[in-house]
């Protein structure tokens, strides 16, 4: 399993423009080839104007192959172009789960 957490930090102001967008326009462009995200998040205390996406893989191949079908798009790539102005900074981290010896395996 590979999860990937994604952080865009928005412009001062530009949050729930982003994720109105987002919602309304980029979403349902990536729930037929991603699924749902397990979150869609925004934060309350700690570095504000941040909107949080997890996404959840089978592996790096999955991931990859999700990520040229929905570059495919026209309509994901004008949808970039309408997002971009909204967004200071983005990171993406990528991470594989860890079960702590002793415990049960907890992967589906």
């Amino acid at each position: 399993m590979l999860i990937e957490h994604r952080t865009y930090t928005t412009r001062t102001e530009a949050t729930h423009a982003f994720v109105t967008a987002y919602r309304d326009e980029g979403l349902p462009l990536q729930l037929p080839i991603f699924g749902a995200p397990l979150a869609f998040l925004t934060t309350e205390v700690g570095p504000l104007e941040q909107v949080l996406l997890i996404w959840r893989f089978a592996d790096f191949a999955d991931r990859k192959a999700k990520r040229v079908a929905i570059a495919a798009l026209p309509e994901w790539t004008a949808f970039l172009g309408r997002a971009a102005p909204m967004v200071r900074h983005h990171e993406s981290r990528l991470m594989t789960a860890v079960i702590p010896p002793g415990l049960p395996d907890a992967q589906p």
